[in-house]
């Protein structure tokens, strides 16, 4: 999974970038917000599937090479049922 990441940098600046170590803060954040939202019952692989039915498809139709399964979406994970 790939992310476009505008993310802080050394002196104060902020610049864009991307990559599986840009991303995966972003997909565990949202993913604690799931498990938060369901009081903590929620099975990994639900987690995991509301990850990818809520994310935003943001590259080719489906899952691709570039983008994964797409941006996630905090706001649609967590209204998730």
């Amino acid at each position: 999974m790939f992310d476009l990441v505008y993310t802080a940098n050394v002196g104060s600046s902020y610049f864009w970038n991307f990559g599986g170590s840009f991303a995966s803060p972003n997909a565990a954040g949202v993913a604690a917000l799931i498990i938060a939202q369901h009081a903590g019952a929620m099975d990994p692989d639900l987690v995991e599937q509301i990850l990818r039915n809520t994310a935003d498809d943001i590259g080719k139709a489906g899952r691709d090479e570039r983008f994964g399964f797409g941006r996630v979406n905090a706001l649609r994970a967590i209204q998730h049922p």
